[in-house]
This record gives C-alpha cells, sequence and structure tokens, in this order.
C-alpha cells in the first residue's frame, strides 16, 4: 500500500481512494509517481464526493491534510507538466487511468468519458431543429395557464 494508508482518515480517504493511488505508484516508472499517486487520490476522493473532476488550480500548492506536511500538491505548472509527461494520465484519445484537458482538470477516464458522451447528446439536441411553434394552436394552454391575461385580451378585442 502507498504511503497514503497511513494518514486516510485525516485526509478523509477511503479505501478506494487509497487503492486508487497504489495502482498508479506501482504502475508509474516515474520519479514522480508520488505526485502522480497523490494526484489519484484526491481525483478518487473527489469523484466519491461527486465532483467528476479535480480543478488543479484549486490544489495546486495545497496539502492533502493539514495533519500531513509531506503530501502537498506541487504548483500548478509542475503538476501540469508531471501529469503532461505520465504514461498514465492522458487526453482522451485513449483510456488511461487519468485524463488531463486543456482547463487543467484531472478525471478518472471514465467519468472523462461519461462527461464527453453527455456533452455531444446535449450538443445534438440544442443543434436539432426546432420545429416552427404554432401560435394560433399554443393560445387555448396559454389562456388556460395565464386566465386573467386571456379575459384582458378579450375585454380589449
Amino acid at each position: 500500500m502507498t504511503r497514503f494508508a497511513d494518514f486516510a482518515d485525516a485526509a478523509d480517504l477511503e479505501p478506494i481512494d487509497v487503492g486508487m493511488a497504489d495502482l498508479v505508484a506501482r504502475l508509474s516508472r516515474s520519479s514522480d509517481a508520488d505526485v502522480l499517486a497523490l494526484t489519484a487520490a484526491i481525483v478518487s476522493r473527489e469523484r466519491r464526493d461527486g465532483h467528476a473532476c479535480v480543478d488543479l488550480a484549486s490544489w495546486a500548492g495545497r496539502r492533502l491534510a493539514a495533519s500531513e506536511p509531506s503530501t502537498t500538491f506541487p504548483e500548478l505548472a509542475r503538476w501540469r507538466n508531471i501529469l503532461r509527461e505520465s504514461p498514465l494520465v492522458g487526453f482522451g484519445a485513449t483510456p488511461t487511468p487519468l485524463v488531463l484537458d486543456d482547463a487543467d482538470r484531472c478525471y478518472l477516464y471514465r467519468y472523462w468519458a461519461a462527461e464527453q458522451r453527455m456533452a455531444r447528446r446535449i450538443l445534438a439536441a440544442a443543434a436539432a431543429a426546432v420545429e416552427s411553434l404554432d401560435d394560433a394552436g399554443l393560445q387555448p394552454t396559454f389562456d388556460a395557464l395565464f386566465p386573467d391575461a386571456a379575459a384582458a385580451k378579450s375585454a380589449t378585442a
């Protein structure tokens, strides 16, 4: 297990978060394996807390846990470079444990892919041609929903 297991409670890490960090640490051949594992732990924790990703800028330079000063996230530029150079971090073209987007957000691949699918569906729905509305056909509905306006309209007619 990674060193994160030693202070999981202080950092609000669950076994799944520590497991993700451990997996990334074991797969990494980089001298920055600790940074990659720390990133995996926080991305997993934030996902568990309902966030699709981690905004690196909001975590850069911060400690994972106040009681653990040795687990500080790097400054943003260095962190971004570490992630970009790692084969464990991709940009979505192929599955990798972590995905880094152009806005310095880091995702677990599965959730990045789900967000991309959802975005494509929303864009497709927004681009779909809207049938023209028939004002005369809608008037009875408006009259029922807004009877005061209907009464005023008929009084002025």
